[in-house]
């Protein structure tokens, strides 16, 4: 350990002049949202958790440049015939990365034991993971998540070492996609336990078997990975630098750092001129309401407050932005279409025919007149200021709703409605996960996602139920009336969603960059004239 701490300083001592420019630098650099807080892929629930998750570790599986699930650690695999029982055969040679200065090292085998140990972990007693709900299609996972059963009942199983044999309680021909993300990566279980609590909280308390190794974790100058082994002709090392670090005065758009050459790469609002770059549609504009409230726990108070924002948008939007249809957004997965396109514009369906009218029956359910002392927090933006002026005059027309309004910073705004410091708030959220569950799963009671306080044991029913649908078509429906069940409780309610796109600097590709999270994987990265 001392020889690792030894070599971590050099580390820090050698990057702390880099920060800041990427420009004559052969590293890749990367803005994300801070420093991680663990390197534990089961917990890993920021942008730089999940891209180090990734990275670091690898999967059976890995979502390549286009987007497709590709085999990793996977070298073949079969499915029955009642789609329920896949059967996945590891690569042979596959370990554990060493301490390149630790002397006599012993490498340790990464086998499928340490695949489905990894799975198990997300239903652990009293367990955090955000992946829980991706997988409680596993056999088993039901009863472990409910405290019924232990998570060695899990249908995760090592028939040997290179043999995994997941069951499911219902086909689901997209499972590869989801073993591509981080929940899913290895853990060795004899060295977890022996880290008593500890592991991924330090470098040398996690196991890792992916591509990279981490060379940096500093809370100034963030975190860099270097390739196991480089390979000529592809991005060998990568830096993911908090914004804070890029030491830049004034606040910058993505577009603007990567013009500056402050980074490489950048998800960037709005619809490319280059048709060849894929357009993505997972962060919503919504409004919150706290449910905690007296007066805004009423339900007719809010549909009318929604009705009336909904049709109160203006008919032009900024370049990128279109009028949500639902909580949901368009880049979502389900069977082999979007989830928007398979359930349509529920958004419509869900709204009150008379805003103004719910509006007043809940004034009478209150006894009150008017509403009072509501605050309302807008981002402090052009868009924002632009959006919400509409808003605004369509409540105070229609509703003679008059609010105070406070424009702040979006991070400040986002601090106020996690500690339920607030009553009504404008912010931006992104879907973390391509998969419909888990989305909606964000709303649920036990969700650290749940901004409003709102709770419902029928929502939460149905989420359950969709898990274990039969058929595709049984979930679809399931879904489909969880979702207009959250909508209906006017709770959160999703104005617009803004499309983006990801833009790297001249001379890189192959990044594989999905949205959800986002997360990069640098596995094929490429770098030179040859791109």
């Amino acid at each position: 350990m001392k020889r690792f701490l030894c070599l971590f300083l050099a580390c820090i001592l050698c990057c702390c002049g880099l920060c800041g420019c990427s420009k004559g630098d052969d590293a890749f650099v990367y803005a994300v949202s801070g420093t991680p807080d663990t390197l534990d892929p089961q917990l890993a629930d920021s942008d730089v958790e999940r891209i180090l998750a990734v990275n670091l570790f690898e999967g059976l599986f890995r979502l390549d440049a286009q987007g497709e699930a590709v085999p990793a650690a996977c070298e073949s695999w079969s499915v029955s015939k009642d789609g329920l029982t896949w059967t996945f055969t590891l690569r042979e040679g596959l370990f554990y990365q060493t301490d390149p200065e630790e002397e006599n090292a012993q490498p340790v085998p990464v086998t499928a034991q340490d695949y489905a140990f990894g799975l198990q972990r997300l239903f652990a007693a009293g367990g955090n993971s955000p992946y829980r709900q991706s997988f409680l299609d596993l056999a088993g996972a039901a009863a472990i998540a409910a405290g019924e059963a232990a998570p060695e009942t899990l249908g995760a199983y090592a028939l040997n070492d290179r043999t995994l044999m997941l069951r499911l309680v219902a086909p689901d021909e997209n499972l590869p996609r989801r073993l591509c993300c981080a929940g899913a990566m290895p853990c060795n279980r004899e060295f977890y336990e022996a880290t008593d609590g500890t592991y991924g909280l330090e470098p040398d308390t996690v196991l890792c078997n992916g591509l990279f190794r981490l060379t940096l974790w500093s809370a100034e100058n963030g975190v860099t990975m270097r390739r196991t082994i480089p390979q000529e002709g592809l991005v060998n090392r990568v830096r993911l630098l908090p914004y804070e670090a890029l030491r830049t005065e004034g606040a910058l758009t993505a577009a603007d750092r990567l013009a500056q050459q402050l980074t490489d790469g950048e998800f960037i609002p709005g619809v490319p001129q280059d048709a060849g770059s894929p357009v993505f549609c997972v962060q919503t504009l919504q409004m919150v309401i706290n449910c905690r409230d007296a007066l805004l726990a009423n339900r007719n108070i809010r549909a009318g407050l929604a009705s009336v924002l909904y049709r109160s948008l203006p008919e032009e939007l900024p370049e990128g932005w279109s009028t949500a249809q639902g909580l949901v957004p368009g880049s979502v997965g389900f069977g082999v279409k979007s989830w928007r396109d398979t359930a349509g514009s529920l958004l419509n369906a869900a709204l009150p025919d008379d805003g103004a009218q719910a509006y007043r029956q809940g004034l009478t359910e209150l006894g009150k007149v008017k509403l009072s002392g509501v605050t309302v927090l807008v981002p402090d933006t052009e868009e924002w200021h632009s959006l919400y002026a509409a808003v605004t005059l369509g409540w105070q027309q229609q509703l003679s709703a008059f609010f105070s309004v406070q424009y702040l910073p979006e991070a400040e705004i986002l601090s106020k409605v996690r500690a339920g410091d607030y009553d009504i708030a404008f912010l931006s959220t992104r879907t973390a996960q391509d998969d419909v569950p888990a989305a909606l799963a964000a709303y649920t009671q036990a969700s650290t996602g749940n901004l409003t306080g709102y709770a419902d044991a029928g929502f939460e029913s149905l989420l359950g139920e969709a898990r274990t649908a039969a058929t595709l078509q049984q979930k679809q429906q399931l879904l489909r009336e969880a979702e207009l069940l959250l909508l209906g409780s006017w709770s959160v309610t999703p104005i617009v969603t803004t499309a983006e796109h990801f833009a790297m600097a001249p001379g890189f590709g192959g990044v594989a960059a999905s949205p959800f999270g986002p997360v990069l994987d640098f596995a094929a990265a490429a770098t030179g004239q040859s791109i």
